[in-house]
């Protein structure tokens, strides 16, 4: 399946760099890739891809620069930054993400947005254009899943979730395809958005107990896996 989709890749970059066409993949198209593909097969596939850019990551070959950004107060606080990457006579993909805490009471959008866009270093041509939000809460879940893989107990047993967001969704989702447990404790400082977790996380049918914690300290003394998602 990686040989498959990298040929289709390949293919993809050939075509627009002939063509000087850009695909733009907006959230609806996202949402049915997610539906077609499936969500634990995405997963699965992202932490398998992600396993192998951790580790076979060369400075000499990636240049990866400090990211930058602009943090302001007004009209409402936020942050709006970038993150670039470049794949040495390849690509160059930039992710810029929104961090806007007032977004779900005044706006009715997820505290954080994301916009990906990829160029070809050979004419410096736009080759894709993605909305990220979805994308990077799934890349953020995928490699907390791998860092528990490399620093806890495979035979762990119980999650805690600091944060009940829309990122400890696919924090769960992720370390559920790496892990065997039974049992989440989640908390957040909104106990509605705790309270509310076990259902938003239903459509996952995962067999798990997934209960509210009390008080953080509760949380964090009963655990066998602490992952922060704020």
């Amino acid at each position: 399946m990686n040989t498959m989709l990298a040929d289709s890749r390949d293919s993809m970059k050939h075509a627009a760099r002939a063509s000087m066409r850009t695909t733009v993949l907006a959230a609806d198209d996202i949402r049915q890739i997610v539906q077609r593909v499936g969500l634990h097969t995405l997963m699965d596939e992202l932490i398998a891809r992600l396993s192998t850019a951790f580790k076979h990551y060369d400075p000499e070959k990636t240049q990866i620069p400090t990211r930058a950004g602009f943090a302001y107060d007004l009209p409402h606080t936020g942050l709006i930054e970038w993150m670039p990457v470049m794949s040495l006579q390849d690509n160059v993909t930039i992710k810029v993400v929104g961090y806007h805490p007032t977004n779900p009471t005044q706006h009715n959008l997820p505290t954080i947005i994301s916009t990906l866009s990829a160029y070809d270093v050979c004419t410096g041509h736009l080759i894709g254009l993605a909305d990220g939000t979805f994308l990077t809460a799934l890349r953020t879940g995928a490699a907390s899943a791998l860092a528990s893989a490399v620093m806890a107990s495979p035979n762990a047993k119980t999650i805690g979730l600091i944060g009940a967001g829309v990122q400890a969704v696919t924090q769960l989702h992720a370390l559920s395809r790496l892990f065997d447990f039974g049992e989440v404790l989640v908390y957040d400082v909104n106990r509605q958005v705790s309270e509310s977790f076990p259902e938003r996380v239903a459509f996952l049918e995962l067999d798990l107990r997934v209960m509210s914690a009390e008080e953080l300290p509760q949380l964090v003394e009963t655990v066998d896996i602490l992952c922060t998602a704020t």
